[in-house]
């Protein structure tokens, strides 16, 4: 196969030749020297996020059957079976159009944004800003970054196209080695895994699904050159070149279309049914000495079978009706009358199954509602004692389990009056400062059955979970204390 592709940088009539060919597993580099230059970047593992159109709850695994958007970014060390995308990635951003797919020479116009150089100087823009701009269709931010073509042709996709969002669908990594002769390039492939991406809260997961043993070399050269200096004095029949079918981008739709796709699924927690999937609820609380947010914004964590999510911030607003062991909570994202409120309530203590557990519930306020609540829990509302309001600033970010496909959540939160409930403002508040780590859920792929026979496993990653939080926690300074302090007895102790 050989795709013909304009350069940007050239003349419209000018066109460059690529030609991927499959290599044996023991195929030696050391071959091509002297012959070639060996061009070294510190950055040789790349990552190529591929893009889709999502219609309604309907995704399009075709990833654009005549036109490729994807975003690249060169990083110092391989990926594992499992990846978050990191939003402040710096990246190239690449479309890829087909001019005239019907000849055996198919032409395709690409427009990059910016420097595709894999060093420390490549292009300034930022994976998240990307992802963010291409689901929203504001394609003028590319024009900021000084790539009007590249607007233009995000337009004329979208047009063609006309998808609600542009999402991420699936990824490639690999290793890459360059080399170099006479203006004829070589690209070698190793180590190629196929990647399916789910979207769990705020993160961008990437579970690989796929690998391939055999590298992949691409011959690139001017359009006047007839036969590479590759093809005419190295190639041997172990050598193969790709079919049409056989490219990255044709792979990864391949795997969308015919395999299971990824799910994300959360159990039911405490309630039994034989219709639903439930685990006992597992929750750890840490009362620590200062404001934990940097700390876990910060975290890293070593260990093979684990990924970290990226970090999320959020501030919400809350105070408590206070009425024995039950608590009723108002909770919004602001502290103006325009912002919705939810309630959440948590009905006494019961013992199920010898295991002491507590229902927990969040529904939209209304004045019917909380009556109703109040009155179930014994609280009187008729003239209700209620805490101040005070502010909740959290940061979470989610952990996963590469093997099991578990997710916990570990949140750190700043919980503080401070002065904006005008009845309490002459009273110094002790603020409560925490750390909690909760099960949420589990990654499966398409039909695989979630059973309840998962409670030793979870035991196992939850205490693993929690050590690690709890050692880097004290090593950082914080001093964590199991005290199981609810944000309810926090503030019920104070008002």
């Amino acid at each position: 196969m050989e795709n013909i592709l304009r350069r940007p940088d050239l003349n419209n009539s000018e066109f460059r030749c690529e030609k991927p060919f499959f290599l044996p597993a023991e195929f030696d580099e050391g071959c091509l020297l002297p012959a070639y230059q060996q061009i070294n970047y510190p950055n040789p593992f790349v990552v190529t996020v591929y893009f889709g159109g999502k219609y309604g709850e309907r995704l399009d695994p075709q990833l654009f059957n005549y036109d490729t958007l994807k975003l690249r970014m060169y990083e110092q060390y391989p990926k594992g079976d499992v990846f978050v995308l990191s939003v402040d990635s710096p990246c190239v951003f690449e479309v890829k159009t087909i001019v005239d797919y019907e000849t055996i020479n198919r032409k395709t116009l690409k427009r990059r944004s910016g420097d595709t150089t894999p060093g420390p100087s490549y292009s300034p823009l930022v994976s998240g800003l990307v992802i963010r701009a291409l689901a929203n269709q504001q394609f003028e931010y590319f024009d900021t970054k000084g790539n009007d073509e590249v607007t233009q042709e995000l337009i004329n996709i979208a047009a063609r196209h006309q998808p609600e969002k542009i999402i991420p669908l699936a990824a490639t990594a690999y290793k890459r080695s360059h080399y170099s002769k006479n203006g004829e390039r070589l690209t070698i492939d190793r180590d190629l895994s196929y990647y399916e991406c789910i979207q769990v809260g705020s993160d961008l997961v990437f579970v690989r699904k796929l690998r391939s043993v055999l590298p992949i070399v691409e011959v690139k050269h001017d359009q006047k050159v007839t036969t590479s200096y590759f093809e005419k004095y190295l190639m041997n029949p172990s050598i193969v070149p790709l079919k049409p079918n056989e490219t990255k981008g044709v792979r990864l739709r391949k795997m969308l279309l015919e395999e299971q796709r990824l799910l994300y699924l959360e159990p039911e927690l405490d309630l039994k049914s034989e219709e639903e999937w439930t685990v006992i609820e597992r929750e750890l609380k840490l009362d620590t000495t200062t404001d934990p947010r940097e700390y876990l914004a910060t975290l890293e964590i070593q260990e093979d079978d684990i990924s970290l999510g990226i970090s999320v911030n959020d501030i919400t607003y809350q105070y408590f009706f206070l009425g024995g062991e039950c608590s009723v909570c108002i909770m919004s994202r602001g502290l103006d009358s325009n912002f919705p409120r939810v309630i959440k309530y948590k009905k006494d203590i019961e013992n199920k199954n010898g295991v002491l557990v507590r229902e927990e519930s969040v529904i939209p306020y209304s004045e019917k509602s909380l009556t109703a609540i109040l009155a179930e829990l014994g609280i009187n509302s008729i003239k209700p004692r209620t805490s101040p309001i005070f502010s909740r600033q959290r940061c979470e970010r989610k952990i996963y389990f590469h093997s099991s496909g578990n997710v916990y959540t570990v949140y750190a939160d700043h919980c503080s009056v401070e002065e904006i409930d005008p009845r309490y403002n002459e009273k110094t508040w002790v603020p409560l400062d925490q750390i909690e780590i909760e099960y949420e859920g589990k990654i499966v792929t398409g039909q695989e059955t979630v059973t309840d026979n998962c409670s030793d496993l979870l035991d196992n990653e939850f205490e693993l979970v929690a050590t690690i939080i709890f050692e880097t926690a004290t090593l950082a300074g914080l001093d964590p204390k199991n005290l199981t302090t609810r944000k309810y007895d926090w503030i019920s102790c104070q008002s």
